[in-house]
C-alpha cells in the first residue's frame, strides 16, 4: 500500500509543475518524441511479423515452430501496448503543462494532472522536486529576484555602454588633435 493517498500525489504534483512547466515542458516533448519512435518501430516490426504469418503460413521446417511465433507476436503486442501506454501518459502531462503556461489557475489544471497521474502510474515526486518549490510565496519571491537582477543586469548594461560611447568620444577627440598636428607640419 502507498504511503502517499492520490489527493497528496495531486497536491504534490501541481505545486511541481506550477514551479518547473517550461523545464518540464522541454523534458517531456523529447520523451514524446523518443516515445512516438519508439511506437512507430515496434508498430512495423508487429505490422510485418502479421502479414508474414499471414501471407505465408508457417511450413514445416524447424527454424518455423508456431509456438515460437506466437510467443513473438504476444512479445510484440505487449511492447507495442505498453509503448502507446508510455505515448499516451506523457501527451497527457504535456497538455497539464501547456495549460499552466498559458495561465490556467491550479484548480483547473488539477483534474488533468489527476488523470495523468492514474493513467501513467506516476508516483510522488522525489524531494529533490518538491524542494525547488515550496510554496507559492517562495516562487513569486523568486519570479520577483530574477525581474530585479534582468533589470539591474540591463541597467549595468547600459551603463557599459555609455562608458564605451564616452571613451570612443574621447578616442575621436585625440585623433581629430592627431590630424590636426599633423596638418600644422604639413604646412
Amino acid at each position: 500500500m502507498s504511503k502517499y493517498k492520490h489527493k497528496d500525489k495531486v497536491e504534490a504534483w501541481t505545486k511541481v509543475l506550477m514551479g518547473n512547466a517550461e523545464h518540464m515542458k522541454s523534458r517531456v516533448k523529447l520523451s514524446i518524441q523518443s516515445g512516438a519512435l519508439m511506437t512507430i518501430i515496434i508498430g512495423f516490426v508487429l505490422g510485418l511479423f502479421i502479414y508474414a504469418s499471414v501471407a505465408k503460413p508457417a511450413t514445416t521446417a524447424s527454424n518455423n515452430n508456431p509456438a515460437h511465433q506466437i510467443f513473438a507476436l504476444v512479445l510484440l503486442v505487449i511492447a507495442f501496448l505498453g509503448s502507446i501506454w508510455w505515448l499516451v501518459a506523457n501527451i497527457m502531462q504535456l497538455v497539464a503543462l501547456n495549460m499552466i503556461i498559458k495561465g490556467y489557475s491550479a484548480e483547473e489544471v488539477r483534474p488533468i494532472i489527476s488523470k495523468w497521474i492514474i493513467i501513467g502510474l506516476v508516483r510522488y515526486p522525489n524531494r529533490y522536486l518538491l524542494e525547488s518549490v515550496d510554496t507559492e510565496e517562495e516562487l513569486s519571491i523568486l519570479r520577483d529576484k530574477i525581474e530585479n537582477n534582468s533589470t539591474q543586469d540591463e541597467a549595468q548594461i547600459t551603463e557599459t555602454n555609455k562608458d564605451l560611447v564616452k571613451s570612443n568620444n574621447n578616442n575621436d577627440d585625440e585623433n581629430d588633435s592627431f590630424k590636426f598636428v599633423n596638418e600644422e607640419n604639413k604646412e
